[in-house]
């Protein structure tokens, strides 16, 4: 997990209220009531990062008229955590992609090696085949086929 992210988080949760609001907005109160509801509902997801990062920009979209300046920078500095964690964690995925690919071309190379016929080998298979006259057998004659 991502420390500075996490303190990020917790910032936007703590800046969430009354304050976040412009100065000279008349806050309604079913807007503070839906103020505390998402201060809940961050707190108890400030660790599933992509529902706390959806959640925290709506709420920007929605009231971004009605935010004040201070708490809009506290979304943002968590956005660029949030960016910086999604571009690390690609990037973890790409190592470990390249990681399995590298193991199973080793892993393949190896089994080819294991494969590998000598010529020691292919001659030795190829007086066998002399011997047992495999490739000198005659087949059923057609006209015997041809009666039954």
């Amino acid at each position: 997990m991502n420390k500075d992210m996490i303190i990020s988080a917790q910032a936007v949760v703590n800046a969430v209220g009354i304050s976040m609001f412009v100065e000279d907005y008349n806050v309604e109160p079913v807007i503070l009531k839906e103020t505390k509801d998402l201060k809940q509902i961050l707190q108890d997801n400030i660790y599933n990062y992509e529902y706390f990062h959806g959640t925290i920009n709506s709420v920007y979209n929605v009231w971004s008229n009605i935010l004040n300046y201070n708490f809009k920078k506290i979304i943002d500095k968590f956005n660029l955590y949030y960016i910086s964690y999604q571009i690390k964690l690609e990037e973890d995925r790409k190592n470990m992609i390249n990681m399995a690919s590298k193991y199973d071309a080793d892993q393949l190379d190896s089994s080819i090696d294991r494969m590998f016929i000598s010529q020691d080998n292919l001659n030795s298979l190829a007086s066998a085949i002399n011997k047992t006259r495999i490739s000198s057998r005659k087949r059923p004659s057609r006209k015997s086929i041809l009666k039954k």
